[in-house]
C-alpha cells in the first residue's frame, strides 16, 4: 500500500511545511500541529512526469461541491552552468555544462541530453553584419555558443515534451555580444 501522503502514482508527495524550508501562514502551522490540512499544501516531486492532484472538501455540508483538480508536471531539478548572463566578444565562445540535483547531490550531465535541448532564441542584432541575423551560433552536441555579431540572444533550456516553455521554469540566460571596453591585467 502506498503512503497516504503520496499522490499521482507516486509522482508527488504532500509535505508538511514543518518538513521543508518554507514558512507557512500561522493558521496553516496551527492546523498542521493538529494533523489537519488547510487551504494550502506543499507538494514535492518524487519522480519526473505528469500528475493530477484532486481535492475535495471533506465536510458533509459541502458534499455537493465538485472536486477540483490540477495537472502538474514534475521536471528534474536541472542547472545550466554558468547560469548567469554572459558577455562575449565577437569570435569568442563559451562551453555550457548541465548539472542536476539528485537526492541532494549535484551531478553533471553529458551532452547531448535525452529529454532536453538548448536553443538560442530572440536574436537582437545591434548592427547587422551577417546575413543570418543571428548574434551567436550554438553547437547542440557540445553546448558551445560562439558569438558572431554584436547584440544579444537568449539561451533557453527546453524539455522536448513541454510545450509551455515560458512557464516551465527551466534554466535560461542572456548572451550579450559586445565590443571590448578596456584591457585589464589582473594579478
Amino acid at each position: 500500500m502506498a503512503c497516504p501522503r503520496c499522490v499521482g502514482c507516486l509522482q508527488l508527495m504532500i509535505l508538511r511545511y514543518s518538513e521543508a524550508e518554507y514558512s507557512p501562514p500561522a493558521y496553516i502551522a496551527e492546523m498542521e500541529k493538529e494533523e489537519k490540512q488547510g487551504d494550502m499544501i506543499l507538494v514535492s516531486g518524487i519522480k519526473t512526469g505528469a500528475a493530477i492532484i484532486k481535492v475535495r472538501i471533506s465536510e458533509p455540508f459541502y458534499k455537493k461541491v465538485a472536486a477540483a483538480s490540477i495537472r502538474l508536471l514534475v521536471l528534474e531539478n536541472i542547472f545550466l552552468i554558468p547560469s548567469q548572463d554572459i558577455y562575449l566578444l565577437v569570435g569568442a565562445y563559451i562551453k555550457y555544462r548541465v548539472a542536476k540535483m539528485v537526492q541532494g547531490r549535484m551531478t553533471e550531465v553529458k551532452f547531448p541530453l535525452e529529454h532536453y535541448t538548448l536553443e538560442l532564441q530572440d536574436h537582437r542584432v545591434s548592427c547587422n553584419i551577417s546575413l543570418s541575423g543571428k548574434v551567436a551560433l550554438l553547437d547542440e552536441k557540445t553546448a558551445m555558443v560562439t558569438a558572431v555579431q554584436l547584440g544579444h540572444t537568449n539561451l533557453i533550456f527546453v524539455h522536448k515534451n513541454v510545450h509551455m516553455r515560458s512557464v516551465s521554469g527551466l534554466p535560461n540566460c542572456t548572451i550579450y555580444v559586445v565590443e571590448p571596453g578596456f584591457l585589464g591585467i589582473f594579478r
